[in-house]
């Protein structure tokens, strides 16, 4: 076959994407991201930060975070005694493949001492075409930052 039949055969399969609907589907994108804490017996306090850093798997992609979230101060900051929360992560443009098998570190930085125990954190991740991957969740640890210290931990 020389150069017109591969050109026919070429033609072919453009015209053929065209009908079907232009160009092959894209890859799902992260959309939105979310963390869900349930506060224990210890709460966190208004002008405690939370923080939270969603990596790839080799934690080289950053995917999404938060820093310094629910820090004002006020009683509407203040994570009660068995309380929940949801703060939503500000997201990176990334494919769903690249948030395959993610990470999570959740930290905390008091203004001052705070021990803030966690019933339950979760992360769920959300994509362009409605799917999500398996959620992230860690069950009853502390974070407990003294003298405004930078705490953390993995899951």
């Amino acid at each position: 076959m020389g150069y017109p039949g591969l050109l026919r055969i070429f033609s072919v399969i453009i015209f053929a994407l065209a009908v079907v609907g232009g160009t092959p589907a894209q890859e799902p994108v992260l959309e939105s991201a979310e963390l869900f804490t349930r506060t224990g017996d210890s709460n966190k306090d208004d002008d405690t930060g939370v923080y939270a850093y969603v990596r790839s798997a080799n934690g080289q992609i950053i995917l999404a975070s938060i820093e310094n979230a629910d820090s004002c101060g006020k009683d509407a900051c203040e994570y009660h005694d068995h309380s929940e929360h949801t703060v939503k992560l500000n997201v990176q443009n990334r494919s769903k493949s690249q948030c395959q098998d993610f990470v999570v570190k959740l930290g905390s930085r008091a203004n001052g001492n705070d021990k803030w125990e966690i019933k339950v954190a979760r992360v769920t991740l959300r994509f362009s075409d409605g799917s999500s991957l398996p959620i992230r969740t860690v069950d009853n640890v502390t974070l407990n930052s003294k003298h405004s210290q930078f705490v953390e931990i993995d899951f």
